[in-house]
């Protein structure tokens, strides 16, 4: 009777070892995951932010192009640092009612900016800004 008692605690010693194995490796598992997926969010922060900063940028180059020659037209790469952003072809002519777009794609994220220019000289008047448009 005693020789069964002590076998059924090793039994039960060993199977309480198992269970908390599997737990614990659960539990790490779990932990990886999370790291992982938190990793990734981070890289897709990090991209949304370097995009839009580009293409903030390459408006402010489109935009002062405009105002040095009001008869630019865009349609051009830019180069920003190890980063490229671009001037799509620019809508009217002249000094007034002038449509700007730029984007950038930043390691998959594309970030857009439109703005409508009412007047360029002797200062920018915008009708609209779209900071993000798509």
């Amino acid at each position: 009777m005693l020789a069964t008692k002590r076998k059924f605690n090793g039994f039960v010693s060993i199977i309480t070892i198992v269970i908390l194995l599997i737990v614990g490796s659960v539990i790490i598992l779990t932990s990886y995951q999370i790291n992982t997926d938190s990793f990734i969010t981070n890289k897709n922060i990090n991209a949304y932010f370097k995009s839009r900063t580009v293409a903030q940028s390459c408006m402010e180059i489109a935009l002062n192009k405009l105002k040095i020659n009001n008869s630019y037209s865009g349609n051009e790469q830019i180069q920003i640092g190890s980063d490229s952003c671009s001037i799509e072809l620019i809508t009217g002519t002249g000094n007034t009612n002038r449509l700007v777009k730029v984007n950038s794609n930043i390691l998959e994220t594309n970030y857009s900016i439109e703005a409508l220019v009412l007047e360029i000289n002797p200062k920018i008047i915008f009708d609209y800004y779209i900071d993000g448009a798509d």
